[in-house]
């Protein structure tokens, strides 16, 4: 089942950047031998001002059919993660071939979106800017990947994470402030991951390759 995160908004240069493309590199690796993947990232803008309506359309032409649909809001359904990666793995095994996950832009996602989506999902009742979203989802999405392969990672499982300790970090946040300088160390964590790769055999950078949805005129 392929996993497209479908975003409003271009996510350039950053640490958000680096967390997402860490995120859904590692994701798409640990799922490949479960069935979920490849997963990759979509991308819509509005050059007309960003509004919800506007970029509802957007979004709405580039959800394939026939797609399991998951649209993060602040009113959805609160769900940890063992029960995240069951949804995956239920609409996976019920053979949907690819699930859409929905971000919105500074206004949010349009309702009709919403009323339409197969699961609504929120991260909390606290405000989040939907860049750090898109950074949370990459990670909830990576996470869930390594439940459904039986990480040791999780609550009464004993033994080690079986991912890098950055994924997993436990430590309290205290404020925005504090979010702020934890975002910045896992973006240095991942800089750090990604520039130990082996490079290509022929010895060029490989290239991210993320397709785009065509903006309205």
């Amino acid at each position: 089942m392929l996993l497209t995160v479908l975003a409003v908004g271009r996510l350039r240069g950053g640490p958000e950047r680096a967390l997402v493309d860490d995120y859904l590199g590692r994701a798409g690796r640990t799922g490949r031998a479960l069935g979920l993947g490849p997963v990759g990232e979509q991308e819509v803008e509005d050059r007309r001002g960003g509004v919800p309506g506007a970029e509802a359309g957007l979004l709405a032409r580039a959800i394939p059919a026939g797609a399991a649909v998951c649209a993060l809001d602040g009113g959805g359904a609160l769900l940890d993660s063992p029960a995240f990666a069951a949804r995956l793995a239920g609409w996976r095994d019920a053979g949907r071939g690819e699930a859409v996950f929905l971000i919105g832009g500074a206004g949010g996602l349009d309702r009709g979106l919403v009323g339409r989506a197969d699961l609504v999902l929120s991260f909390g009742p606290m405000v989040w800017p939907h860049m750090l979203a898109r950074v949370m989802l990459a990670e909830q999405l990576y996470r869930a990947a390594t439940i459904l392969a039986g990480s040791p990672y999780q609550p009464g499982g004993g033994g080690k994470p079986a991912c890098p300790s950055h994924a997993w970090d436990r430590r309290p946040i205290n404020g925005i402030n504090g979010l702020a300088i934890r975002v910045r160390e896992l973006a240095r964590s991942a800089q750090a991951s990604l520039r130990q790769r082996p490079a290509p055999a022929d010895g060029r950078r490989a290239r991210r390759k993320v397709p785009f949805a065509a903006s309205m005129p």
